[in-house]
C-alpha cells in the first residue's frame, strides 16, 4: 500500500496546484485519489512535517523531489518537466515516477520471498481426495461397527464427496490463477488444471490409484512452483534529478 502525504503551509499559493498534480499522477496509475495532508504550521502536525517547505509530497516517507532544495520556512521550487525553469509544485511526472519506483521495489521484494501461504490452498483438496472410500457397501458394516463403539452414528457421506473435492480444487486453482502475472505467469495454473483433471479421473472415473497419486503430486508441484521466489532480474528505474 502506498502511503502518500501532502505537506503545506496555509498561506502557500501553490497548494491547490500540488493537489491537482498529485491527483493526476494517481489517476494515471489507476490508483485511488487518497492521501494525508499536514499543515506544517499546525500544532497537531508531526515533527517531520515541519522540516519540509510548502508544498512537499512524500511517498512512504520519501520526498518525491529527492535531493532537491528544501527550505522549511519558505515555498519550495521544483524543476519543470520540459523547460529549465522552476515551478512551485512537484510536476505530475515527478510524483508518478516516485510512486512507480516504490511499487516496483515492493513488488520485487515480495517476489523475492517464498510465499508458503499460497501452497496451503491445495491441502484441503489433497486431504479430501484421500478420505477413505466408503462408497463400497461391503465396507459399511465395518465403519458402522467402529463408529457405534465410539457412540457416533454412521453416515454415508460419499454423495457429498465429489462436490466437496471439486470445491477444494476450484479454490486451489484460484490461488494459482490469482495475480499470476506478478508471480510466474499462468504456467503453474495450467499445470494445476491438468493435475486436477487427472486427479478426478483417477479418483472418480477410472478408479486408478497410480493416476490419483500422479494428479496429487502434480498439483502439489504446481503449488510449490507458484510459491517459489522469482530470480532477480531487471532493477527498478531510478529517478535522477537534473
Amino acid at each position: 500500500m502506498v502511503d502518500i502525504e501532502l505537506i503545506y503551509s496555509g498561506d502557500c499559493p501553490n497548494v491547490d496546484a500540488a493537489r491537482t498534480n498529485l491527483k493526476s499522477a494517481l489517476l494515471s496509475l489507476g490508483l485511488e485519489s487518497k492521501w494525508k495532508e499536514w499543515d506544517r504550521q499546525a500544532p497537531s502536525a508531526p515533527s517531520y512535517a515541519k522540516t519540509f517547505g510548502s508544498p512537499t509530497i512524500l511517498v512512504n516517507g520519501q520526498d518525491v523531489a529527492q535531493g532537491e532544495l528544501n527550505e522549511a520556512d519558505c515555498c519550495r521550487l521544483y524543476a519543470s518537466d520540459s523547460t529549465g525553469s522552476t515551478v512551485g509544485t512537484p510536476p505530475s511526472s515527478m510524483i508518478k515516477a516516485a510512486i512507480e519506483e516504490f511499487i516496483c521495489v515492493e513488488q520485487r521484494q515480495g517476489n523475492a520471498r517464498f510465499h508458503w501461504r499460497k501452497s496451503l490452498a491445495v491441502i484441503p483438496a489433497v486431504g479430501a481426495v484421500f478420505i477413505p472410500g466408503i462408497s463400497c457397501p461391503a465396507c459399511w458394516p465395518a465403519y458402522a461397527g467402529l463408529l457405534s463403539a465410539l457412540g457416533i452414528s454412521f453416515v454415508n457421506y460419499s454423495p457429498y464427496l465429489t462436490p466437496l473435492i471439486t470445491i477444494f480444487l476450484v479454490i486451489a486453482l484460484f490461488s494459482l490463477w490469482y495475480k499470476a502475472k506478478t508471480r510466474r505467469g499462468y504456467k503453474p495454473f495450467i499445470v494445476g488444471l491438468v493435475a486436477s483433471l487427472i486427479l478426478i479421473l483417477g479418483r472418480f472415473v477410472l478408479n486408478i490409484s497410480s493416476l490419483l497419486y500422479f494428479g496429487v503430486a502434480l498439483l502439489v508441484f504446481a503449488s510449490i512452483w507458484n510459491s517459489l521466489p522469482l530470480k532477480k532480474g531487471s532493477t527498478c528505474p531510478t529517478r535522477v534529478n537534473d
